[in-house]
């Protein structure tokens, strides 16, 4: 003798594997969200790295301190008190930067070393956030150069 399926049985089956399907697919949809977003930071902070790299070169090439680098505004603040005398320059992020983090900003700090005096550090940090008290540190590099270049031909 056969036994007969209780009623609804299979409509109960049916939603219940309709439910776990929906559970599964809203599961899918957030890991997708979380990933893309993860890859959106990813990006922001490799062009803001690139960003730097530029700067850097750009600063550690210079030879006059306003000259460095053309788009940065003229707003050098020396450190008030302290030593050594540390420099500031704001600077407006390069085209592949501001697509990405449209309010990017760099802070170039150029800083003479207290051991040797004819070498000076510069800092570069790239910052981008939606207000000055939520900004994130998105890139950060440091290099020396001479303060003094001697032509060496």
């Amino acid at each position: 003798m056969k036994k007969q399926p209780r009623r609804g049985s299979i409509l109960l089956e049916a939603t219940v594997a309709v439910v776990l399907t929906g559970a599964a697919l809203l599961l899918l949809a957030t890991l997708i969200a979380a990933l893309r977003a993860n890859q959106r930071d990813l990006n922001r902070r490799s062009a803001a790295l690139h960003e730097a790299a530029n700067m850097l070169e750009l600063a550690r090439a210079s030879v006059a301190w306003p000259a460095l680098p053309e788009y940065a505004t003229a707003d050098e603040q020396p450190d008030a008190g302290s030593q050594p005398p540390r420099r500031r320059v704001q600077a407006s992020a390069g085209a592949p930067l501001i697509d990405l983090v449209p309010d990017a900003r760099i802070e170039i700090v150029l800083t003479p070393e207290a051991d040797l005096a004819d070498l000076q550090r510069i800092q570069i940090t790239v910052f981008g956030g939606r207000a000055r008290g939520n900004e994130r540190t998105l890139a950060e590099l440091t290099g020396w150069r001479r303060s003094a270049r001697k032509d060496s031909r």
